[in-house]
Parts: structure tokens; C-alpha cells; sequence
């Protein structure tokens, strides 16, 4: 695991740690204040810190695995030339052994993504949703804002499949 991966978890641990003291504060002061929680505030107050820690949790999933398991139920795979504009359309065997590959590629945070420019997006298209992966270079890609290193040479791995 890398520092940066590491830096992420921690933020969602203190941001979870400070919502729920934060939410435990203003039940403390609504009930000094002679109010005290009713059935109704106290479900709101559980049903509150139960969505931060879901949607939390969801968030630091889907940082650390990019791919996830969309890329292997997509019923194509489009992939776009950022030099050429070409656009490769993969169905059926081809789209499986190209998510086979990328599930099987060690990614790592790398940090956030800072520049324009990029030399494949690959789209992973499944009825009419689809997720995006833009691989800048050879080892490097990004998945919305957030950029990761590989351990596999992306362009050769993308060259390889579009000339089979």
C-alpha cells in the first residue's frame, strides 16, 4: 500500500471519527438544553452516521480499485486513440480478455490528476452506462480525478489487444 492510499483511508477514518462526534455534540447540547432526544431524533441520528460511513466506505473502495467489476460485465469496450481520434470497438472475447488483463493489473494512488492530454480512453460500455479510463502513458492512468501507477505497460497492453 502505498503513502497516498494511505493518507486516504486515514482522511475517511477522521472525517467519519469527526462526523459522528460532531453529531453526538449536538445531541448533548440539544439535550442540556432540556429538549433531550426523542425516538424520532435518535433514529435520524443513527440513520445519519450509518450514510457517512457507507457512503465513506463506497468512496475508498472505489479509489483503490479502479477497474472494479464493471470492466468485466461490459458488453463492449471502446477504446480512443488520444493522438488519432481512432476509435477501437472490442465485443464479446476480445472485451473479456482486455477486462481479464486489467483485473489482473496491480494499481496504485499516485495522487491527484493536475494535466490535460492523454494517449487512450477506454470506455466500458454496458447497455447505456459507462466508465471511463484514461491512460496518459505507459504506467500511468487516471479514473475521474485521481490518478494511479501501474505495473503494466498500458499502451502495449492496448496496442497488443486493438491488433489481434
Amino acid at each position: 500500500m502505498n503513502v497516498l492510499t494511505l493518507l486516504w483511508q486515514m482522511f475517511n477514518v477522521v472525517l467519519v471519527i469527526g462526523s459522528i462526534v460532531l453529531i453526538i455534540c449536538l445531541a448533548i447540547r440539544k439535550k442540556r438544553s432540556g429538549e433531550g432526544l426523542t425516538a424520532k431524533g435518535k433514529t435520524v441520528l443513527s440513520s445519519c452516521i450509518l450514510i457517512i460511513c457507507a457512503v465513506l466506505i463506497c468512496a475508498s473502495i472505489s479509489v483503490v480499485r479502479p477497474f472494479g467489476s464493471f470492466a468485466n460485465k461490459a458488453d463492449r469496450i471502446e477504446i480512443r486513440n488520444g493522438n488519432t481520434g481512432q476509435l477501437y470497438v472490442l465485443e464479446n472475447e476480445k472485451a473479456r480478455a482486455l477486462a481479464d488483463e486489467l483485473k489482473d493489473t496491480d494499481t496504485k494512488v499516485s495522487g491527484l490528476l493536475l494535466s490535460m492530454g492523454y494517449s487512450y480512453t477506454i470506455d466500458f460500455i454496458k447497455g447505456s452506462r459507462s466508465k471511463t479510463i484514461v491512460v496518459k502513458s505507459a504506467n500511468i492512468m487516471t479514473k475521474g480525478i485521481v490518478k494511479y501507477q501501474t505495473d503494466t505497460d498500458m499502451v502495449e497492453l492496448i496496442l497488443t489487444m486493438i491488433n489481434e
